[in-house]
Protein backbone atom coordinates (compact mmCIF):
# COMPACT_ATOMS: atom_id res chain seq x y z
CA UNK A 1 0.00 0.00 0.00
CA UNK A 2 1.24 3.24 -1.19
CA UNK A 3 -0.11 6.70 0.23
CA UNK A 4 0.36 9.88 -2.01
CA UNK A 5 -0.54 13.06 0.13
CA UNK A 6 -1.90 15.84 -2.28
CA UNK A 7 -2.88 18.05 -0.24
CA UNK A 8 -2.23 19.55 3.56
CA UNK A 9 -4.12 22.34 5.07
CA UNK A 10 -3.19 23.33 8.77
CA UNK A 11 -5.93 24.25 11.07
CA UNK A 12 -4.18 25.87 14.41
CA UNK A 13 -7.39 26.99 16.10
CA UNK A 14 -8.38 23.57 15.98
CA UNK A 15 -5.31 21.93 16.22
CA UNK A 16 -5.16 20.07 13.19
CA UNK A 17 -4.40 19.15 10.03
CA UNK A 18 -6.41 18.07 6.66
CA UNK A 19 -4.97 15.76 4.45
CA UNK A 20 -5.99 14.53 0.87
CA UNK A 21 -4.61 11.72 -0.25
CA UNK A 22 -4.71 8.69 -2.61
CA UNK A 23 -3.58 5.41 -2.08
CA UNK A 24 -2.33 2.56 -4.40
CA UNK A 25 -2.92 -0.69 -2.75
CA UNK A 26 -2.82 -4.25 -4.33
CA UNK A 27 -6.02 -6.79 -3.50
CA UNK A 28 -8.65 -5.35 -1.17
CA UNK A 29 -9.63 -2.00 -0.35
CA UNK A 30 -7.53 -1.58 3.05
CA UNK A 31 -9.46 -1.12 5.84
CA UNK A 32 -9.21 2.53 7.94
CA UNK A 33 -6.98 1.31 10.75
CA UNK A 34 -4.45 -0.01 7.79
CA UNK A 35 -5.01 3.64 6.46
CA UNK A 36 -4.51 5.50 10.04
CA UNK A 37 -0.98 3.37 10.60
CA UNK A 38 0.29 3.92 6.97
CA UNK A 39 -0.43 7.87 7.90
CA UNK A 40 0.85 8.03 11.23
CA UNK A 41 4.40 6.28 10.00
CA UNK A 42 4.59 8.06 6.88
CA UNK A 43 3.83 11.91 8.80
CA UNK A 44 5.63 10.49 12.27
CA UNK A 45 2.31 11.31 13.96
CA UNK A 46 0.17 8.96 16.58
CA UNK A 47 -2.75 6.47 15.65
CA UNK A 48 -4.89 7.33 17.95
CA UNK A 49 -4.56 11.51 16.86
CA UNK A 50 -5.70 10.20 13.42
CA UNK A 51 -9.30 10.49 12.33
CA UNK A 52 -9.76 8.52 8.63
CA UNK A 53 -12.87 10.54 7.53
CA UNK A 54 -13.84 9.10 4.06
CA UNK A 55 -12.50 6.84 1.77
CA UNK A 56 -13.81 6.66 -2.13
CA UNK A 57 -12.65 4.01 -4.47
CA UNK A 58 -12.24 5.24 -8.14
CA UNK A 59 -14.02 2.55 -10.42
CA UNK A 60 -11.87 -0.06 -12.21
CA UNK A 61 -8.23 0.97 -10.30
CA UNK A 62 -6.73 0.12 -7.40
CA UNK A 63 -6.38 3.20 -5.64
CA UNK A 64 -9.12 4.82 -3.39
CA UNK A 65 -8.96 8.73 -2.73
CA UNK A 66 -9.27 9.31 0.93
CA UNK A 67 -9.49 12.55 3.88
CA UNK A 68 -8.04 12.21 6.87
CA UNK A 69 -7.63 14.79 10.23
CA UNK A 70 -4.33 14.66 12.36
CA UNK A 71 -4.40 16.50 15.70
CA UNK A 72 -1.85 17.40 18.06
CA UNK A 73 -3.41 16.04 21.00
CA UNK A 74 -5.78 13.10 22.06
CA UNK A 75 -7.79 15.98 23.89
CA UNK A 76 -8.27 18.27 21.07
CA UNK A 77 -9.71 15.06 19.02
CA UNK A 78 -12.30 14.59 21.97
CA UNK A 79 -13.41 18.17 22.38
CA UNK A 80 -13.90 18.71 18.15
CA UNK A 81 -15.08 15.73 16.99
CA UNK A 82 -18.19 14.09 17.34
CA UNK A 83 -18.71 11.17 19.07
CA UNK A 84 -19.81 8.87 17.05
CA UNK A 85 -16.48 9.33 14.27
CA UNK A 86 -14.87 9.55 17.62
CA UNK A 87 -16.28 5.73 18.34
CA UNK A 88 -15.51 4.65 14.79
CA UNK A 89 -12.23 5.75 14.60
CA UNK A 90 -11.19 3.81 17.95
CA UNK A 91 -13.57 0.50 16.00
CA UNK A 92 -10.28 -1.96 16.66
CA UNK A 93 -9.79 -1.09 20.95
CA UNK A 94 -13.26 -2.24 21.04
CA UNK A 95 -12.54 -5.27 18.73
CA UNK A 96 -9.66 -6.13 21.15
CA UNK A 97 -11.84 -6.12 24.55
CA UNK A 98 -15.04 -7.74 22.73
CA UNK A 99 -12.60 -10.86 22.05
CA UNK A 100 -11.32 -10.58 25.56
CA UNK A 101 -15.59 -10.50 26.93
CA UNK A 102 -15.89 -13.33 24.67
CA UNK A 103 -12.69 -15.45 25.88
CA UNK A 104 -13.94 -14.76 29.85
CA UNK A 105 -17.54 -15.72 28.77
CA UNK A 106 -16.61 -18.78 27.39
CA UNK A 107 -14.65 -19.80 30.48
CA UNK A 108 -17.57 -18.96 32.63
CA UNK A 109 -19.45 -21.29 30.95
CA UNK A 110 -16.60 -24.06 31.08
CA UNK A 111 -16.70 -23.67 34.93
CA UNK A 112 -20.59 -23.92 35.30
CA UNK A 113 -20.44 -27.32 32.60
CA UNK A 114 -18.18 -28.51 35.34
CA UNK A 115 -20.06 -27.74 38.63
CA UNK A 116 -22.02 -30.58 39.96
CA UNK A 117 -26.06 -29.27 40.01
CA UNK A 118 -27.88 -29.97 42.62
CA UNK A 119 -31.29 -31.03 42.61
CA UNK A 120 -33.85 -29.80 44.65
CA UNK A 121 -36.15 -32.43 46.75
CA UNK A 122 -39.91 -31.61 47.20
CA UNK A 123 -41.32 -31.87 50.20
CA UNK A 124 -44.84 -33.68 50.69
Amino acid sequence: MEIKVNNTIEQKLLNRKLINGIINYDGATPSKTDIKTKIASQLKAKTEDIVVDNVKVVFGTNSAKFEARIYDDEDSLKKIELKYIFKKNNAEKKEENKTETKEVKEEVAQVKKEEPVEEKKEEN
